[in-house]
């Protein structure tokens, strides 16, 4: 199988996989700080498992990038708990439209942190996405629970974006899983105070759902994705996930029964569109980033 061919599967199975996550922030019936926090211990220890297993290398220079991975996991953990508390206060397409922005925050931002030419065609995209965003808002009322999700969901993006593009530039000196790992080790570290103000029992359902999430979507989905860094520009790994949306629509409509307003799918079809331009725009002849 031809090697781009072979990466572009894995970046679309790891992002069928990531597509779940929406549906566990409806169904675990917790705070989003305590899911989060539960999320990143799980899956810190399921990697570390999988490191000792396959005897992959597991030490980092702490004196060098402790700032790196101490920012990337404070990023992680917040832009999760953010994430999870847009789709507790609205819904899961609503969320997961908002959160998608973030493919095009990306190629705003990828100048300043690859000193790559700054595209006006980027810029045109931004505008289209803002148009999408003003269909999906009912009103800009901080009391609407469906604005505030939206809101809430665009700065989670932006802080998704930040991250991504600071793993795409240590993804030459470290691996994926090694990254992943001690991200969420210090995403766990960082939420770890909701122990003193939460006190609840988890209950065997809740359980079953953060160890799916835990391991399944956190580890092993965003460890494919952060790979894929290796083999594409982080724009454009983020564009190609931007099926997710589409994925985990399709999947809460199944399992919880929530059918997308029409409002909701013509602001979430103008964003998709604007992403899948994005997404094809490397075969349109501009020069793709691949290994």
């Amino acid at each position: 199988m031809n090697k781009n061919i072979k990466h572009l599967l894995e970046l679309n199975f790891a992002t069928i996989i990531m597509s779940t996550s929406g549906v566990f922030g409806k169904l675990i019936s917790l705070p989003p700080s305590y899911i989060i926090f539960l999320r990143c211990i799980i899956g810190a220890i399921f990697l570390y498992l999988f490191l000792r297993f396959t005897k992959r290398n597991i030490k980092i220079d702490f004196k060098n990038d402790w700032k790196f991975f101490a920012l990337s996991g404070v990023l992680l953990a917040f832009h999760w708990v953010t994430y999870f508390y847009a789709i507790q206060i609205s819904t899961v397409a609503i969320a997961f439209i908002s959160l998608f922005t973030f493919p095009v925050i990306t190629t705003l931002l990828e100048p300043f942190f690859r000193k790559t030419p700054f595209s006006i065609q980027n810029l045109i995209s931004a505008i289209v996405v803002i148009f999408g965003i003003y269909f999906i808002v009912p009103d800009f009322n901080v009391g609407n629970n469906i604005t505030m999700g939206a809101a809430i969901g665009i700065f989670s993006a932006l802080l998704y974006a930040i991250r991504n593009l600071m793993n795409s530039k240590k993804l030459v000196k470290f691996q994926a899983s090694t990254l992943m790992f001690y991200q969420l080790m210090v995403a766990g570290i960082t939420l770890s105070p909701v122990l003193f103000f939460v006190d609840l029992e988890i209950g065997p359902t809740n359980l079953g759902y953060l160890l799916i999430l835990g391991i399944v979507n956190s580890a092993i989905g965003q460890m494919m994705f952060t790979h894929s860094f290796k083999f594409f520009s982080a724009s454009t790994a983020s564009i190609i996930t931007s099926f997710q949306p589409i994925y985990g629509i399709i999947i809460a409509f199944f399992l919880l029964g929530e059918v997308p307003e029409g409002n909701t799918i013509i602001g979430g079809t103008l964003i998709f569109m604007t992403v899948l331009f994005e997404n094809i725009k490397p075969f349109l002849g501009r020069k793709k980033v691949l290994n």
